[in-house]
């Protein structure tokens, strides 16, 4: 076996999920849950939002409310991990189908990710969406 095979997956970026992989819970959850205990008469806003469909819906909340990141509950294992790939010269790429704001939000406060890939107002990355933008890339 050559040397190359080893170096060649070094090369492929480590790519990370937010909801339920890097934290321990949904983002879209817990921005709907914090516009509620702002507003509890905003469920019905959220569901004529959900009406144009979800990636609608993930932006209104955006822009409502943001869940703050230094509250998240991350995995810490994981975290971990990612940071001793990262400082091995790895490099990561949180995609997520929450909304970008979060995603940036969430990357920002943690510093390790080199590019966020997420839902925005007109197009939710969801599995099927993730997964093509995913193998366009790499």
């Amino acid at each position: 076996m050559s040397d190359a095979a080893p170096e060649a997956s070094q090369d492929v970026p480590i790519c990370v999920d937010l909801d339920g992989t890097l934290v321990r819970t949904d983002t879209l959850v817990e921005s709907a849950l914090l516009l509620l205990k702002q507003n509890p008469l905003s469920l019905f806003s959220m569901l004529l939002w959900l009406l144009s469909g979800k990636a609608n819906l993930k932006q209104k909340l955006a822009d409502r409310v943001l869940p703050d990141p230094n509250l998240l509950p991350y995995h810490r294992g994981l975290l971990e991990w990612l940071r001793e790939r990262k400082s091995e010269g790895r490099r990561l790429l949180l995609v997520t189908a929450a909304n970008h704001r979060i995603a940036e939000a969430v990357a920002g406060h943690l510093d390790i990710f080199d590019e966020v890939i997420a839902s925005t107002e007109g197009r939710n990355m969801s599995a099927h969406v993730k997964a093509g933008e995913l193998a366009s890339r790499f």
